[in-house]
C-alpha cells in the first residue's frame, strides 16, 4: 500500500507565508466564522518565504497504508477506530486518530523501507502546497468560500470521507484534501511567527495542525490557519520527501521563548473560570487572576467561550512581583497598534 503514496513535486520559490494584519479584515473572519481573535493573530506577519525543492503526497496518508504499517510494526498499539475500519474494508478512508508520535514513526519506517527521507511537512511546506506560489488565496482553490468543496461540520454526516472524492479540493500543484475531511499533522511547533509582537507560553509547545476537520467550520480550512491546542479527533497526516534531512530546519521562521517581561503581549492559557474571574496560567509556575468584569468592549470583542479549561487567551502583563502577575485584557486598538507595526 505505501506504493500508492504518489508525491506531487514542489519546485524551489517564494510564496507568501501567514497573513497580513489588517484590522477591519480581522474583525470580519472573526464576525463571520463565530471565532476568537487569538486564534487569527498567530497567522501574523506575513512575510515571503524562500523553501527549497521538495516532494509531498498528493492526498493524506490512507487507513490500507496504516494496516500495512500497524501489520509491519506489531509493538506499535493499533487504535481502535483503525481496526474497525480495516474490518469493513475502508481503506481509502485517510487515517484519523492518529497521534503525533504514530504519525512520526510511520514516516521513519517509510524511510527505512524506500531508503528515501520521508517526514512530515513543515507549516510553510503545507500552507506552499496548500496555497501554490503566485497568491496568498485563503483556501486551495481560491478566495470564495464555497462549502461544496470541503468536508466540513454539517456535511456527509460530518465524518470523513475517502480521499480525492472531491476534484475541487485541490491546490495549484494539483494536490487533494488541504482542506477540511482530517487536520493533517506538521513538524513545526506552536511558536510565534519571527516578528510577531506576541509571545507565547512555554505552556503552548505543541505540534501545529493544518487544514480542518470534518467536525469543524469553514475556519479551520484555511491555509493560513494554525490549530493543535485541542486536537480533533480526526486527526492524520500526509508526508513529504527532501533531498536533505536537514532541509527543514533551512529558514529562521519562528521566535524563540523569551523571559516574560512588564508590557508583554502574551498568549496564554486558561484554567479555572466563573463569573467574576479568570485563572490564566501564563507560564511555568507563573498564574494570574483576570478580572473579567474589566476586559475591554470595543468595535469587537476580542474574545469568546473561555469557559474550557486550555483554551489561548491574549492577555498584557501589567506588573510581575516575584512571579506575582497582575495581567489585562488588551484592547483591539492596542493590538491593532503594535501588529501593525510588524
Amino acid at each position: 500500500m505505501i506504493e500508492n503514496l504518489n508525491f506531487i513535486y514542489i519546485e524551489a520559490g517564494e510564496f507568501e507565508f501567514g497573513t497580513e494584519w489588517n484590522k477591519e479584515e480581522f474583525i470580519k473572519m472573526v464576525e463571520h466564522y463565530k471565532i476568537p481573535l487569538e486564534w487569527l493573530v498567530k497567522e501574523v506577519p506575513q512575510k515571503k518565504v524562500y523553501l527549497h525543492d521538495y516532494w509531498i503526497s498528493d492526498a493524506p496518508v490512507t487507513i490500507g497504508m496504516m494496516k500495512e504499517f500497524y501489520l509491519n510494526n506489531p509493538n506499535i498499539p493499533t487504535p481502535l477506530v483503525i481496526k474497525e475500519h480495516i474490518i469493513n474494508g475502508d481503506l481509502d478512508l485517510p487515517a484519523y486518530n492518529i497521534d503525533f508520535k504514530d504519525a512520526l514513526m510511520f514516516c521513519y519506517w517509510v524511510s527505512e523501507t524506500t531508503g528515501e527521507f520521508v517526514d512530515l511537512p513543515t507549516e510553510p511546506e503545507w500552507e506552499k502546497a496548500a496555497r501554490g506560489s503566485l497568491d496568498d488565496r485563503e483556501f486551495p482553490w481560491g478566495d470564495d468560500k464555497i462549502l461544496e468543496n470541503v468536508n466540513i461540520k454539517g456535511r456527509f454526516n460530518s465524518f470523513p470521507i475517502p480521499v480525492k472524492c472531491i476534484k475541487n479540493n485541490i491546490s495549484p500543484y494539483g494536490i487533494y484534501d488541504l482542506s477540511g475531511n482530517i487536520e493533517e499533522w506538521t513538524r513545526s511547533y506552536n511558536r510565534p511567527y519571527l516578528g510577531s509582537p506576541i509571545k507565547y507560553s512555554r505552556l503552548l509547545n505543541y505540534p501545529i495542525l493544518r487544514g480542518g476537520t470534518c467536525e469543524h467550520g469553514l475556519d479551520l480550512a484555511r491555509c493560513s490557519r494554525r490549530h493543535g491546542n485541542i486536537p480533533s479527533i480526526f486527526r492524520g497526516f500526509r508526508v513529504v520527501k527532501r533531498k536533505d534531512a536537514t532541509d527543514f530546519l533551512q529558514n529562521k521562521l519562528y521566535s524563540n521563548y523569551f523571559e516574560i517581561n512588564e508590557g508583554d503581549f502574551i498568549l496564554a492559557k486558561t484554567s479555572e473560570f466563573n463569573n467574576k474571574e479568570l485563572l490564566v496560567n501564563v507560564d511555568f509556575n507563573m498564574n494570574a487572576i483576570l478580572d473579567i468584569q474589566k476586559w475591554p468592549s470595543e468595535e469587537i470583542q476580542l474574545f469568546r467561550g473561555f469557559t474550557n479549561p486550555g483554551s489561548e487567551i491574549l492577555v498584557q502583563i501589567e506588573e510581575n512581583v516575584g512571579g506575582q502577575l497582575k495581567v489585562r485584557r488588551p484592547s483591539l486598538s492596542e493590538l491593532d497598534v503594535v501588529l501593525s507595526n510588524v
